[in-house]
């Protein structure tokens, strides 16, 4: 109900020395305060004010209340009474009112305004605690309480009917229909649950929308899924494209790891100190695979890597985060035709409660390992004058960074399941060697719309003849199409290389123009 103001006239007669005459003749006399106070004892009101130097008295009553047989009581100023009615009496407030107070035959005249509130709604009980889709192909699941709503996404070639959903209710609440906490759906009808709380009945609606899975891309866009490098963990799947892409022959795979099921992805380093927090020396991935006792069944290739002569070891030239530890910051500055730039690059993390997504980041203090991310990179152009330093508000947005598990590289390739490729801002140009325009074997990590986190690797520089590799926007957009939403690039060219089950993928491209042989490197990723 939209709020509704009454005005009434109040007369009240005082005595006063300081007076005026209106129309009638009668003495309006002037008081600091005429009425002390009011109180409405019968219905229920709010936010009483009493203006007596603007002869007002206001307040908020309840929109379901009626406006007859109104008690008012009201405290008067000394030297002033009632000329009609009681101090304490009852009033029609749909029709105008009046209330004469008598002292010495003057008259004030008070205006009374009342609005309506509506009734404060009570919080509504969490009476469906979560919900659970057990035999379908489903994301994006939400339970609302207030609207009474249960929502989901289902992929688009799943069956609609028979849909298995698994509820778990608060303590006292029971179901009406259907009787059991778990049970088969239509959701080509009007799909509706009804639970018991408190004796009353609630009813909840069960909606779900379409979306067409990772699988479904995958067989759309030609990639097939393989199955001669024998037998998998479930949640872990390989795939080959050997198509066609911006006209020229590709020859790539991935590897997708389901995090629902438990897959993770896991960064390995070659002779990592645990003390110094440095990895020293380098290793083939069929190295890390076999000293790992093929726990991990896809092993790829990592992040670039330089010598660092200064300090006799390997070392990795991107953020490394490792069971929560931090063992190798982010670069923090690049040098170009004489001029030094900050750099943010990007960064693949899995952060708290299974949450997987790309950044940019800068390592702030080297020494106490504190590192910002942030959801831009700082906008550097090549030849402008350098930007100042990052901190934790330039570029905007940044936080505190922290993740379990987290490999570093770039360009950033995809965020939020748009193309970003800001080899430019990260300073990946021609003189980097990632060489991002060229045809050039690749290595990517990713995550999908299904929750996968994807391994990526395709062949170049005619190993196999006729297969020249992808610039960085075609891995890009390749991957886009299937559904991948976050995307990293590593380390390419001779490092790309991946194992399943110890079994190589794509060939190598070392040695240049032979091919075959894998290139040992500092850090390697794993899923298991």
């Amino acid at each position: 109900m939209k709020n509704c103001i009454l005005f009434l006239s109040i007369a009240i007669l005082v005595g006063a020395n300081a007076c005026d005459n209106n129309d009638n003749g009668e003495k309006y006399v002037y008081f600091s305060e005429y009425i002390l106070s009011a109180e409405v004892t019968n219905k229920q009101t709010r936010n009483i004010v009493i203006n007596n130097t603007g002869r007002k008295i206001s307040f908020e009553m309840l929109n379901t209340e009626t406006l007859t047989d109104v008690n008012i009581k009201l405290t008067l100023a000394k030297g002033v009474s009632m000329a009609s009615k009681q101090e304490d009496d009852y009033y029609d407030l749909s029709a105008s009112a009046e209330i004469r107070l008598s002292a010495g035959g003057s008259v004030v005249v008070f205006n009374l305004s009342v609005t309506f509130f509506e009734p404060e709604k009570e919080p509504v009980p969490e009476l469906i605690l979560a919900a659970e889709v057990t035999n379908r192909h489903t994301r994006n699941m939400v339970v609302n309480n207030n609207a009474g709503e249960i929502t989901f996404d289902i992929a688009q070639n799943e069956p609609k009917s028979g849909v298995n959903i698994k509820l778990t209710l608060a303590d006292g609440v029971t179901m009406v229909s259907p009787a059991t906490s778990q049970a088969d759906y239509d959701l080509t009808l009007d799909a509706k649950i009804i639970v018991s709380y408190n004796e009353q009945n609630v009813e909840y609606t069960v909606t779900a929308s379409e979306f067409v899975s990772t699988a479904a891309l995958l067989a759309q866009k030609g990639w097939t899924q393989q199955t001669q490098f024998g037998q998998l963990k479930e949640g872990i799947r390989v795939y080959r494209y050997g198509g066609s892409f911006n006209g020229k022959n590709v020859i790539a795979y991935i590897a997708l790891g389901n995090v629902d099921v438990g897959i993770n992805f896991h960064v390995l380093t070659a002779n990592y100190d645990e003390t110094a927090r440095q990895a020293h020396g380098v290793k083939t991935p069929t190295q890390f695979y076999n000293e790992n006792n093929g726990e991990f069944q896809i092993v790829m290739n990592g992040t670039f890597w330089w010598w660092d002569g200064n300090n006799q070891r390997n070392r990795n030239t991107g953020l490394i985060h490792r069971n929560g530890v931090m063992i190798e910051p982010t670069p923090r500055t690049v040098t170009r035709n004489g001029l030094t730039y900050h750099v943010t690059r990007g960064v693949f993390s899995e952060l708290a409660n299974k949450q997987y997504r790309t950044d940019w980041a800068y390592t702030t203090h080297v020494n106490n390992r504190t590192t910002y991310a942030y959801p831009r990179p700082l906008d550097n152009k090549l030849g402008q004058p350098p930007l100042p330093t990052p901190t934790a508000n330039n570029p905007a947005g940044g936080w505190l960074y922290s993740a379990p598990t987290a490999i570093g590289g770039g360009p950033l390739l995809i965020k939020n399941g748009i193309v970003e490729n800001n080899w430019e801002a990260e300073l990946f140009d021609q003189a980097s060697t990632i060489e991002p325009f060229t045809s050039q074997p690749r290595t990517a990590i990713g995550f999908t719309t299904d929750r996968d986190i994807l391994f990526f690797v395709c062949e170049g520089r005619n190993v196999t003849p006729s297969v020249p590799g992808l610039t960085l926007q075609e891995v890009a957009e390749l991957l886009l199409e299937i559904g991948c939403v976050e995307l990293l690039n590593l380390d390419g060219g001779g490092s790309s290389c991946m194992l399943v089950n110890g079994t190589t993928t794509i060939i190598p491209s070392d040695p240049i123009n032979v091919g075959g042989v894998q290139r040992a490197v500092v850090t390697a990723i794993g899923l298991k």
